[in-house]
């Protein structure tokens, strides 16, 4: 392919694979892994880990909530 790899970037899905409400289902799961474009950001690493801890916090919140 030729093209250059780039460190301290990833592709990240807008909409949560695993929704912040929690476990769906393993369908739900593959189908958010293997979405549309329009779905995907690219995003640096740190802000990535932001991201996704911040959903991961908010699933406890709603844990808790239940």
């Amino acid at each position: 392919m030729g093209g250059k790899r780039v460190k301290n970037i990833s592709v990240d899905h807008i909409k949560p694979v695993v929704p912040v409400t929690g476990w769906v289902g393993w369908d739900h799961y593959i189908n958010s892994m293997f979405c549309e474009e329009d779905n995907l950001q690219v995003l640096c690493k740190k802000c990535h880990d932001k991201k996704s801890a911040d959903e991961a916090g908010q699933r406890k919140v709603h844990r808790k909530s239940l």
